[in-house]
């Protein structure tokens, strides 16, 4: 963990003026951020661990020039009850309406409306991840009209086989209905 806390803190030196937003992705966050809050310029960080008590904790941290961010898309609807300023996250690049529309569900009291489209969304998730999800993600967004090129590697560009399957599975899983939102 020093060795994060050091890297953060000598950017944060070198550019005393600059918003600084963290994104780290360890576990045991809370003795890392408890410290990298009080570097005045550090002002948010994009949460991606699934514990949604750590999170609250996080989002505690300070009340003023704070804001995290949440980037487990199949938790959406749980991080905006816990209090995350909004979603940073892989299939909101596809599907981004209904994420907006879980945001606005929790903050209006639809609980049961806002985990209701959670779980459309993660079926879709679901979809993505079974198929491969860096290939399987690139391969829908070539399909909304978005060429966002192969994947990086380790993974390799979607196999025409495993093309069939996720377009076959997507049919099936309310996807198109979820785009169009």
């Amino acid at each position: 963990m020093e060795d994060l806390y050091n890297y953060y803190a000598e950017i944060a030196e070198y550019v005393p003026n600059l918003p600084i937003f963290s994104y780290i992705l360890v576990r045991l966050l809370m003795p890392l951020m408890k410290r990298l809050v009080d570097i005045p310029n550090v002002v948010g960080l994009k949460y991606s661990n699934s514990n949604m008590y750590e999170l609250r904790h996080v989002i505690d941290l300070r009340q003023q020039n704070w804001t995290v961010l949440s980037g487990m898309d199949e938790q959406c609807v749980f991080a905006t009850m816990q209090g995350a300023h909004g979603h940073i996250g892989s299939t909101l690049n596809c599907m981004p309406g209904v994420y907006c529309q879980i945001q606005d569900c929790c903050k209006n009291g639809k609980l049961d409306r806002a985990h209701e489209l959670q779980q459309y969304a993660n079926q879709v998730t679901n979809v993505i991840i079974a198929v491969g999800f860096p290939e399987a993600l690139k391969e829908v967004m070539k399909m909304l009209g978005f060429d966002c090129g192969n994947p990086r590697l380790p993974s390799y560009p979607i196999s025409n086989e495993n093309q069939k399957i996720l377009h076959k599975k997507l049919e099936g899983s309310g996807f198109s209905e979820l785009v169009e939102i």
